[in-house]
């Protein structure tokens, strides 16, 4: 059986299982045996039950009398009630205690000694049986998958662990109100998981929930933060967007105000320095935050490279040996610009794409991929009052169509554009450039002098990027 400690592929979660998690998680011996290891809800579930049988039978066995006799009788009764409706007692005696079939016989017949032989003996089964505990994974959208994986990954390989994956859909809002997105993007893999309108979280009780979007409101209100917490003993959040940049406005401060941070247990960051962030910014308890590195990046590495090996025929045709320069546009840009331009954040957007794109229609001897956020369109149409900005940017879609140096990436995932280029042109303040900055590739970025985390001109310190560990190294 593999060691969780041995398992470090993903360079994350299961590397600080033990001393990390050593007061949610005992330590299990796994034990040889024909029938399936119990769920340790279940086990603990038994525990309960058996303990109460034991003690009314025990106080019963002392003859008391009136009122005080009834109580302790009904609690044996609604133990063995309960005891009978469990379905890992059969798995637990197997049928080494025939007389087990014979309890309703003992509460009628009074005979307390066979409910204490009986306790004792189940019991001491129950220590002995091997426990797997269930993991719940709860990925939101597509394009976030890879921030889990290789963590999901590493504890589907343990024999101690019971894992589910459960994708999470998606909010918007429209001008008919709150759409819901939802794309089942593991119907075509071998991966099993479960739909979301067939999983009962109240129910399965999980012993640890991996989260990675902070958001609630963009989700499903059964999946809020507040919920997932309140069914399951350990709340583990993994950003979705991989590398957190190295600067706190007013504006990224929320990021880490989000309802996951404050209720999370463990929240898995890249490195020191952002856990020391995070110890200065969430107002949450501290000592949460292990720098074991983004499981994002292990997927970023390992897809990229897949797709530099099988390129898009019809893109590499277009390129034609130019070097390429990859277009990261979000429907947000830098702060600082805005006041600089007339009509917002919107006008500032689109006044950047303009001037890029007329750059590059003069220099035909260099390409560009240009992939937006897919969230822009929606953004402009649902976000703002000027229905010209959503004309203005679909001109803009055209134009870089319709250049011979130019193409539009809509792909689901980002490797192909990440593999084909050279260096990536940043608009916005999303993450996407800190997952590009780990591949060793340059980035152009539009930087305000106060992002800086360390008091340089770097967007992110050096040392911030692609950190390993020492014990993994």
């Amino acid at each position: 059986m593999p060691s969780l400690a041995k398992l470090s592929a993903c360079r994350i979660f299961v590397i600080c299982i033990r001393p990390q998690l050593g007061r949610y998680i005992e330590r299990v011996t796994i034990v040889e045996k024909s029938c399936e290891a119990m769920r340790n809800a279940d086990k603990k579930n038994l525990t309960v039950i058996l303990d109460r049988i034991r003690q009314a039978a025990r106080y019963l066995r002392s003859k008391p009398k009136g009122a005080e006799r009834r109580q302790k009788y009904d609690a044996l009764s609604r133990g063995l009630t309960a005891l009978q409706q469990e379905p890992a007692l059969g798995r637990l005696v197997c049928d080494e205690y025939p007389a087990m079939n014979a309890l309703d016989d003992w509460l009628a017949g009074e005979q307390w000694d066979e409910f204490a032989r009986f306790g004792v003996y189940a019991q001491t089964k129950l220590r002995q049986e091997a426990v797997q505990y269930k993991v719940v994974f709860f990925p939101y959208l597509a394009s976030t998958w890879d921030s889990l994986q290789s963590v999901y990954e590493a504890f589907a390989k343990d024999e101690r662990f019971i894992t589910d994956i459960v994708i999470i859909p998606a909010h918007r809002r429209a001008p008919t109100g709150r759409v819901s997105l939802y794309e089942d993007f593991l119907a075509d893999t071998d991966i099993p998981h479960t739909l979301y309108q067939d999983y009962d979280l109240a129910q399965d009780q999980p012993d640890i929930a991996f989260v990675n979007n902070p958001f609630d409101q963009v989700v499903e209100p059964s999946f809020y933060a507040a919920n997932i917490r309140r069914h399951c003993k350990t709340l583990v959040y993994v950003p979705y967007y991989g590398i957190l940049s190295g600067y706190f406005s007013e504006k990224r401060l929320k990021v880490y105000n989000q309802p996951i941070q404050l209720l999370a247990d463990l929240i898995i960051v890249q490195s020191q320095i952002t856990a020391q962030a995070y110890n200065r910014h969430c107002p949450g308890p501290q000592g949460r935050y292990l720098p074991l590195g983004t499981p994002k990046i292990d997927a970023c590495k390992k897809k990229t490279a897949l797709a530099a090996q099988n390129p898009k025929r019809e893109w590499v045709e277009k390129i034609a040996g130019r070097p390429v320069f990859l277009l990261d546009s979000h429907y947000d840009i830098p702060s600082e610009w805005r006041g600089r331009l007339d009509g917002g954040i919107f006008y500032c957007l689109l006044f950047f794409l303009e001037a890029i794109l007329n750059y590059f229609s003069g220099r035909p001897d260099l390409f560009l991929i240009w992939r937006p956020h897919p969230l822009t369109e929606t953004a402009l149409i649902n976000y703002t009052t000027n229905p010209s900005l959503y004309s203005a940017f679909t001109k803009l879609m055209k134009l870089c169509n319709s250049l011979p140096n130019c193409l539009i990436d809509r792909e689901d995932d980002f490797h192909m554009s990440f593999s084909l280029s050279a260096a990536m042109i940043a608009l916005s303040q999303g993450s996407l450039k800190y997952v590009y900055l780990s591949l060793g590739k340059p980035v152009i970025y539009f930087i305000n002098e106060n992002e800086a985390l360390d008091g340089t001109q770097r967007l992110i310190p050096t040392n911030d990027i692609c950190y390993v560990p020492p014990h993994l190294k």
